[in-house]
């Protein structure tokens, strides 16, 4: 890859002459950026377009005793090549991936206003600025290329590669690209990479979990929770609704409910509204068993047979501080249970 941005680099002038040959020192940034390539283009029609960069997310949440726990990312680490070129009346669309035992490389005929959607994209984060741009210094780790043309014959070259230090500071996210490929995938049918799929209805819920008013909000009885949603076995299209509750003493009692096929709709609907997705993967302990004062689970099965997973184990401080929501999920089940006449358990 050092070898095809240094080609590219000098193939587009970003690259002065006077350095050819030149080694940084050691963590030493080299600059190589034109200071005058032109930073506002003036067409909207793309003609080709050329990214390749690396990829390598630190996904985690940040825990209520301040610690980030490790979440699943949205996009595994690896190696990312997007192509878009005009053909008639058509655009190519060409992306691939490399890394962590994963990979694809897809080829489709698209509409042309795949090239428009690019385009408003460059526009509304202001890519174009970054023309001229090259840095590259010893470390690894860290890259990309970035080259586009219009049909006026303007064009957008940039590149680095490195380390964390040369990549830039403004008009550069690996996220818009990858927001970008997959939105194009979904909307147009097809698949990058296998990936969760959460957005039907619920199979299956249960979440166990502390509440505290002081710490979450509203006025439920303090203690812990434990709330399920469920079909058993032969039991028709709907299911069981229950809350299980044990109260600072440890005196424990329960309650459940038919619950209809609209409540495994719903609750899936108010899990996405709370971003509760984002905590897939979310795993906090290693505590010895005197410090385990509280227990956090969430385990939900979707229609796609998909599974969100997220558990913690240890002093109050390793439940998630974000994506989580303890009052919206009791309001949902009280709601739920009296709806159909039950005493709640609390």
């Amino acid at each position: 890859m050092k070898a095809l941005l240094f080609a590219m680099a000098a193939i587009f002038g970003i690259l002065p002459s006077a350095s050819l040959g030149r080694t940084p020192e050691d963590g030493a940034v080299e600059d190589l950026s034109s200071r005058i390539a032109p930073k506002v283009i003036h067409s909207h029609d793309i003609s080709d377009f050329n990214a390749a960069f690396e990829y390598h997310p630190s996904s985690s949440l940040p825990s209520r005793g301040g610690t980030y726990v490790s979440v699943e990312p949205e996009w595994p680490s690896g190696h990312y090549e997007l192509r878009l070129s005009r053909s008639g009346g058509t655009s190519r669309f060409a992306a691939s991936f490399q890394g962590n035992g994963l990979s694809f490389d897809v080829q489709k005929e698209l509409p042309p206003s795949v090239l428009d959607d690019m385009q408003a994209l460059i526009e509304k984060h202001g890519v174009a600025r970054l023309n001229g741009f090259y840095k590259r210094d010893t470390a690894l780790g860290c890259g990309f290329r970035l080259d586009v043309l219009y049909a006026s014959g303007e064009k957008i070259s940039a590149g680095a590669e490195g380390g964390s230090a040369v990549m830039p500071g403004r008009y550069w996210d690996e996220a818009w690209f990858l927001r970008f490929m997959s939105g194009t995938a979904d909307r147009h049918g097809f698949t990058l990479l296998p990936r969760k799929d959460l957005s039907g209805a619920l199979r299956s819920f249960a979440a166990v979990f502390p509440y505290r008013r002081d710490i979450d909000g509203g006025s439920f009885a303090e203690g812990e929770y434990k709330l399920e949603l469920f079909s058993p076995d032969g039991e028709g299209p709907g299911g069981l609704m229950r809350i299980s509750f044990k109260d600072p003493a440890g005196k424990e009692t329960w309650t459940e409910a038919r619950a209809s096929r609209e409540d495994f709709q719903d609750l899936a609907d108010l899990l996405r509204k709370e971003g509760v997705a984002r905590l897939d993967g979310y795993h906090y302990g290693g505590f010895a068993a005197d410090q385990c004062d509280v227990r956090f689970r969430i385990e939900a099965e979707f229609d796609s047979g998909d599974v969100l997973r997220a558990r913690a184990e240890g002093p109050a401080g390793v439940i998630p501080a974000a994506s989580w929501n303890a009052g919206s999920l009791l309001e949902f089940f009280l709601a739920g249970l009296a709806r159909r006449q039950q005493e709640p358990a609390p």
